[in-house]
């Protein structure tokens, strides 16, 4: 499954045909979601996959794991890896040649095993971000300045 609007249209259409090429049975959903369709949507996923090459933040890859679903992100770029990785999603080089990003995203999830403990640390990192984490992190971060 692959929903979502898109600012860059011709971006999207080009992620839709190749999801459609490699995963011909994916359903694709391109329409704007409301937060409780996409937490429907969430709440039953096994892998969320962000399929941009950059993301300031990458909310929907951590909104994901708050319901459990691991992420397949871009290894540099999108920010929400910073507080991901580590076990928290899978990160994969959108920069290669696309049968390389295939393989290795068929690699990742090649193992239910490994995908569990996956979706478990996604969840717990996701849970663990709230307002007192943000505030010392932004704290941490001032107290350097000074």
């Amino acid at each position: 499954l692959l929903c979502g609007a898109a600012s860059d249209e011709a971006y999207a259409t080009e992620c839709r045909d190749l999801l459609r090429l490699h995963y011909p049975n994916a359903v694709i959903i391109s329409d704007f979601l409301r937060p409780e369709q996409l937490a429907s949507i969430f709440a039953h996923t096994c892998v969320n996959f962000h399929p941009c090459t950059y993301d300031a933040f990458g909310m929907t890859a951590v909104e994901a794991s708050a319901f459990g679903a691991p992420s397949v992100i871009n290894f540099r770029g999108v920010g929400a890896a910073e507080l991901l990785e580590s076990g928290g999603c899978f990160l994969i080089d959108f920069e290669q040649p696309l049968d390389k990003i295939v393989r290795d995203v068929d690699d990742a999830l090649a193992n239910a095993e490994h995908i569990s403990k996956v979706r478990e640390e996604a969840y717990r990192r996701a849970m663990s971000w709230d307002e007192d984490a943000s505030g010392q992190t932004i704290l941490t971060r001032l107290k350097t300045l000074v």
